[in-house]
C-alpha cells in the first residue's frame, strides 16, 4: 500500500467523495493496484481583470498567455457620460479561437441631455476559447464629450 503524505490531496479526497470525519474514517493510503480516473469536471481558477478608458481612447484589459489555452467565460462593460455627450459606443473586444478580432460586447447609446450611466454584461454558458497571444481591449469609439468606460472579463487558463 501507498500512503498519502500530501495534506493538500487528503481534503480534495474528503472533499469529492463526501466523507464525512465524524464518521467516517480519514483515507491514508492507496490500495496496491491505482486505476487511472478522468476527472470530466476539473476545478478550474476562474481570473478576473479590468481597465478602464476615457473619451475616445482604447485600453488593454488582458493578454492572453501564448502558451496555455485561455477561456473566456463573462464580459462586463459599465460608462457613465457627462450631459453634453450625445452619442456613445464603447466595446469589449478579443479574437477568438480561429477568427479575427471582433467585440463580444457593445454599449451604443443616443442618449437625451441628461447625465447617465449604463452597463451591460454576457456570459457564456459554454466558455469561449481566445487565440493564444491576443489582446481583450476595451474601446471608446464614439463619444461626442466625456465618457468613461470599465470593461471586466471573466476567465481562466490550462
Amino acid at each position: 500500500m501507498s500512503r498519502i503524505n500530501n495534506t493538500e490531496t487528503i481534503k480534495r479526497i474528503l472533499d469529492d467523495a463526501g466523507i464525512q470525519t465524524a464518521i467516517d474514517k480519514v483515507p491514508q493510503e492507496l490500495t496496491e493496484k491505482v486505476l487511472p480516473v478522468l476527472i470530466s469536471n476539473p476545478i478550474y481558477q476562474v481570473k478576473s481583470k479590468r481597465n478602464s478608458a476615457n473619451d475616445q481612447t482604447s485600453a488593454l484589459i488582458h493578454s492572453t498567455s501564448s502558451t496555455k489555452r485561455t477561456f473566456l467565460i463573462g464580459a462586463s462593460i459599465s460608462c457613465s457620460k457627462d450631459v453634453v455627450s450625445d452619442s456613445i459606443k464603447s466595446t469589449v473586444s478579443c479574437t477568438l479561437k480561429g477568427a479575427q478580432s471582433s467585440s463580444i460586447l457593445t454599449i451604443l447609446y443616443e442618449p437625451t441631455t441628461a447625465a447617465s450611466n449604463l452597463s451591460q454584461n454576457i456570459t457564456f454558458p459554454i466558455p469561449v476559447e481566445l487565440e493564444k497571444g491576443t489582446n481583450i481591449n476595451v474601446t471608446n469609439s464614439t463619444a461626442t464629450a466625456s465618457i468613461d468606460t470599465e470593461g471586466f472579463v471573466y476567465y481562466y487558463e490550462v
